[in-house]
């Protein structure tokens, strides 16, 4: 930082050496965002772009490249409708100048990975896959997969595949590119690293817990080791372990590490962030599942200001922010709402959450399932039945068929319809229930 400090500082001096300066400042942003510093980062590239402009011509490949590095800054800002807007022009550039020797069909699979990736930070899944799945396979096609943009297009589209319940086929794509990334830059690198968090999510996914967790050791120790305390994605890791922890019912365990991740979000990047608002929402559902009675306070109180705020942020940013974020808080809301005996409460922020879905979800992700779910048992805790009912029944079916009959998940849905069917005084249907899934389950979202 002291060094790049110095540098930035010495770069006004060399107006009268264009090529020199522009070269620095696409330097300077690089490492900015390395350290995690994004507002340096984010300011050198915009100068950078003016400069490019100034001296290739605004029409220019180098303007356009510069102004790539801005919108990838601006994308790791969670300035979203700058991001795309600079992915869109670059795209539009390379298909406006096929013959120029820096229009390739590699810069044009590179163009559409970042677009896919600014499609999925903004929440629009179904325009994000396809073309994830297009520029990694291009990409793979043209260059291998040992290419840092091959890497990189991967670990976007397990994401998206994780995110879109295909786990398996996350995996398997983000294991091979854990393979790449390990042989070209070392098994204990901050780029495998990147990687290995991947993996860890789609393991999850996939109630994978303990190997997740040793997964996230790993990463977590990596970047303790290289990244200063107050980097970005050192928080990322924490929080992720916190979460991985959670899901394996170790939540005593979790809370420190939740709540160190939390604080340094917010400190570093501010409380209405997507991140801090992530953590916020992470550290709230530990606590609810500590269950104490401050513990049960203290996660409301989490609960609700997330919400508050990622209801602000869907004001400011419409169709840009993250909606699918915030049906998650929403959700993990009503169901401490319903814990708590709220019932009313706790229906209509479920009825919410569902409609925020259908924006943005097909009818059968396996989001949307859970919280219909979780509606039909708040509906069933009302006695309306009528309406709890198909509710239950049509989540049961895509939960089954997206996690499999043994997953907690679908033991879960299926006794909360036993559950509802028993509370209607409709013995033989609840027990036919029971019967198919004798493990019961433990009470969740």
């Amino acid at each position: 930082r002291e060094v790049l400090d110095r540098s930035s500082a010495g770069i006004a001096a060399l107006d009268d050496r264009p090529r020199v300066q522009i070269a620095l400042l696409s330097t300077v942003s690089n490492s900015y965002r390395s350290l995690g510093e994004l507002d340096k980062a984010a300011a050198a590239a915009s100068l950078g772009a003016a400069k490019t402009a100034a001296f290739f011509g605004a029409d220019s490949y180098e303007a356009v490249s510069a102004r790539t590095l801005l919108g990838t800054v601006r994308l790791e800002q969670n300035r979203l409708p700058e991001a795309e807007e600079i992915a869109r022009s670059t795209l539009k550039w390379l298909q406006e100048h096929p013959s120029h020797p820096q229009a390739t069909e590699v810069e044009v699979a590179k163009a559409n990975a970042e677009l896919a990736r600014i499609h999925f930070e903004s929440g629009r899944l179904q325009d994000a896959l396809p073309l994830a799945r297009r520029s990694f396979t291009e990409l793979t096609r043209l260059r291998g997969p040992a290419f840092p943009a091959t890497m990189q297009a991967g670990d976007v589209l397990s994401t998206i595949l994780s995110q879109n319940g295909e786990f398996a086929e996350a995996e398997r794509i983000v294991r091979l590119n854990l393979a790449a990334r390990e042989s070209v830059y070392g098994k204990e690198s901050l780029t495998a690293a990147y990687t290995m968090t991947t993996l860890a999510n789609a393991l999850q996914k996939q109630g994978k817990n303990d190997e997740a967790i040793a997964l996230l050791r790993r990463i977590l120790a990596i970047r303790r080791a290289a990244l200063a305390s107050d980097h970005p994605r050192l928080h990322l890791s924490m929080m992720n372990l916190g979460i991985a922890l959670v899901g394996a019912g170790r939540q005593a365990e979790a809370l420190p590490v939740l709540r160190e991740g939390f604080e340094a979000n917010k400190a570093r990047l501010g409380e209405g962030h997507p991140r801090t608002l992530s953590a916020m929402g992470n550290l709230a559902y530990c606590l609810e599942d500590l269950g104490g009675p401050e513990q049960l306070q203290e996660a409301e109180k989490l609960f609700r200001r997330s919400v508050q705020l990622g209801r602000e942020q869907l004001a400011v940013q419409g169709q840009t922010a993250d909606s699918n974020d915030f049906c998650i808080r929403l959700n993990n809301l009503g169901a401490l709402l319903l814990k708590a005996g709220k019932l009313e409460e706790a229906d209509a922020v479920f009825a919410e959450t569902i409609a925020k879905a259908a924006d943005r979800l097909p009818s059968d992700h396996y989001y949307t399932a859970i919280f219909k779910s979780n509606r039909g048992r708040a509906l069933s805790r009302l006695e309306r039945f009528a309406e709890a009912e198909p509710l239950l029944l049509e989540s049961h079916e895509v939960i089954q068929k997206q996690f499999g009959a043994d997953h907690p998940r679908t033991h879960r849905s299926a006794w909360r319809i036993a559950e509802m069917y028993a509370a209607r005084h409709m013995t033989d249907d609840a027990d036919q229930w029971r019967r198919r899934f004798p493990q019961g389950y433990r009470d969740d979202r």
